[in-house]
């Protein structure tokens, strides 16, 4: 404890200095009233009213502290102009983070979701997986036009994202306007985070605290092409750099892109970081977030997706993967762990290495991943309770996946006296992508929580692939396993497998007999509405040009003649420029036609009118009795692929 004259002089200062002299300091010096956590330059200080507002607070403080001319550099905010002087009261001695060979606990202490199925806390999320919940629902077209699309599509969405509370973050409107979504998404939920972990403003700013997301893309990027929309709005280095930013964080801040592996590699990093002692806590954050049906059917197209849009994982039915978006935040720290929370036992990234295929999972590069982090974590296989599976519901994946589990896990335990559960939460929510694995390791933690494995959504008839591997085997499929009927602590992993070779794996522990209840939702922000920017952009507006109103139904859209696998063609591009060959005029032709029924088309659209915004006009005109909705993709125009040719910037 420190006595004497120091000691009286920090009382001195702490009592004379608050956060609200501070403000009214910035008042005086610059005649303005601001927001304790607006950076004074962006709200209108200038290097005058700078120097004016350093002369007053050191005439506040006095002889207690000594402030720099930089100071309102060093310290950009009120609040963290006010943390100067409580720094000046505080006892000299404070405890430093601890580096060194001895690792640090890590647990898991905080929460923030925002799910598809109207998920907006741990308790609705666990909600969802008791009852069984499947949360595809169809693709909101209200997101990109207000007309009727010919292109039906179902996804995994969540109802609030273009919901932001950017009063809460001391974002102006006009900078709000143009942030890309993922951005808004992981600032909430991961303060949420901090909030259930117990943390607040006060407690972060200048904190040494690390912040990762996993994130796989943003399709505003690649769809931008106005000046202001470029940069910091929607780069994706900036969605974990902006929260450090505006909760003024000094630990790491970085965006993890390991395809459908993002988020768990992410959580890996981070948890490694906090257990050497490199930070004092750390947020990890998945996002995803997609803007057209596009974007949703191209999986489709490609292979990788359902044509019914459904996750049947394990199941007979497996075909690929439903899209899915949303965000989910977790703070982890370190030391004892809180009454309650789950320590993070070990956490691995690894790769698959030669592989069938670039994109090909590899079972024995899965299973040795399980094995070191067992290994990490100093557990037994038989130790292990529950697996939640990476499980994108594919003909292949699933029974490679449930190979390398049994290899790891199930072969050569004779000391295992109950079933493994296996489970995977993608039938439940969809494919989430880079965000997929904070899907994984929220249902992961409630299955601790409450004790019981939850049951795999659309699991009818196991894929006899899965069957021949797992037969004979302690391992619980299908439905529910009551883990709280078992002896010790309970004890679960959870997977992430990216189709670029990137795998990783969580282990989670709970101690025995700790059950806790899921938290309900808590309002902390005033959230208004934000229109969907990509309707700004020239990619959209090259589908819905010279479109209005024909027949009974919406018009046609001009997707076809602007999207390919390959690249995109701007409205007024003319198609013989990007090589639209006989073939390709042909297949197009065959395209519109099918979709304006027993309207007739002009003999020579596709000659004579040769840009999408040209033949988008003739057909606005023709009369359309009805378009139909039809599930599977069109076949779209033979368009190959020339390197002269115009892209937008990836």
């Amino acid at each position: 404890m420190v006595t004497g004259p120091a000691a009286e002089a920090s009382r001195a200062v702490q009592s004379l200095v608050s956060l609200d002299d501070v403000v009214d300091a910035v008042w005086q010096a610059a005649g303005l009233q601001t927001d304790p956590d607006t950076p004074l330059m962006e709200a209108g200080v200038d290097s005058l009213g700078a120097v004016e507002l350093r002369n007053q607070l050191q005439r506040m403080g006095g002889d207690a502290v000594s402030l720099p001319s930089t100071v309102i550099f060093e310290h950009p905010t009120a609040r963290s102009l006010s943390t100067l002087f409580a720094c000046a009261a505080a006892p000299a001695h404070q405890a430093a983070v601890q580096q060194g060979s001895q690792l640090q606990q890590v647990s898991l202490t905080g929460t923030g979701s925002l799910s598809p199925g109207g998920v907006r806390s741990s308790q609705a999320f666990q909600k969802m997986l008791s009852d069984g919940v499947d949360a595809i629902v169809p693709f909101p077209f209200e997101r990109e036009t207000p007309d009727v699309s010919v292109l039906e599509a179902c996804c995994g969405v969540v109802d609030s994202a273009h919901l932001f509370d950017n009063a809460a973050f001391a974002i102006s409107r006009a900078e709000a306007a143009h942030m890309d979504p993922h951005q808004r998404l992981v600032l909430e939920r991961g303060y949420e985070a901090f909030h259930s972990s117990g943390d607040n403003r006060a407690s972060l700013l200048g904190s040494n605290t690390g912040v990762a997301v996993g994130i796989w893309s943003s399709e505003l990027f690649h769809a931008a092409t106005k000046p202001n929309s470029y940069g910091a709005g929607n780069l994706l280095s900036i969605c974990a750099g902006r929260v450090s930013y505006v909760l003024g964080l000094h630990g790491p801040s970085y965006a993890v892109e390991a395809s459908c592996a993002a988020s768990l590699v992410a959580f890996d990093l981070g948890a490694k970081s906090l257990a050497h002692g490199e930070v004092e806590r750390e947020l990890i954050a998945g996002v995803n977030v997609f803007w057209t049906s596009v974007s949703v059917n191209a999986v489709v197209k490609v292979g990788m997706g359902s044509p019914s849009y459904r996750s049947f994982t394990f199941d007979k039915r497996a075909d690929g993967y439903a899209r899915a978006e949303g965000c989910i935040a977790v703070a982890l720290t370190a030391g004892s762990a809180p009454d309650g929370a789950q320590r993070v036992d070990a956490s691995s990234t690894q790769c698959d290495g030669k592989s069938a295929s670039l994109t090909a999972p590899n079972g024995k590069a899965q299973a040795s991943l399980l094995r070191n982090v067992m290994d990490a974590a100093g557990l037994k296989p038989s130790q292990v309770q529950h697996i939640e599976a990476h499980g994108t519901g594919t003909a292949v994946g699933d029974p490679i996946e449930a190979g390398g589990i049994v290899t790891a896990m199930l072969k050569d335990t004779s000391d295992r006296d109950f079933p493994v559960a296996v489970g995977g939460v993608k039938p439940n929510t969809g494919h989430g992508e880079g965000l997929a694995a904070m899907c994984g390791l929220m249902k992961l933690s409630l299955a601790l929580q409450g004790g019981a494995a939850h049951p795999n959504v659309h699991l009818r008839v196991l894929n006899p692939h899965v069957a021949q591997r797992t037969e004979g085997l302690s391992c619980g499929l299908g439905l529910p396993v009551q883990l709280t009927e078992l002896s010790g602590d309970l004890i679960g992993g959870v997977s992430s497998f990216g189709y670029s070779g990137a795998i990783a794996h969580a282990i989670l522990h709970a101690s025995a007999g700790v059950t806790t209840k899921p938290s309900p939702e808590v309002s902390l922000f005033k959230r208004r509405p934000w229109s969907w920017q990509i309707a700004n952009h020239d990619l959209h507006a090259a589908t819905r040009v010279g479109l209005g109103t024909s027949g009974s139904r919406a018009a046609l859209r001009a997707t076809p003649l602007i999207q390919t696998s390959s690249f995109t063609i701007a409205a007024d591009t003319r198609l013989a420029d990007v090589g639209l060959d006989s073939r390709g005029e042909v297949e197009l032709r065959g395209w519109l036609a099918e979709r304006v029924g027993e309207a007739e088309l002009p003999l020579r659209l596709i000659l004579e009118d040769e840009t999408p915004r040209t033949i988008s006009a003739i057909l606005a005109q023709v009369q359309i009795p009805q378009i139909r909705q039809i599930r599977q993709i069109p076949h779209l125009p033979h368009l190959p692929h020339l390197p002269h040719l115009p892209h937008l910037p990836h």
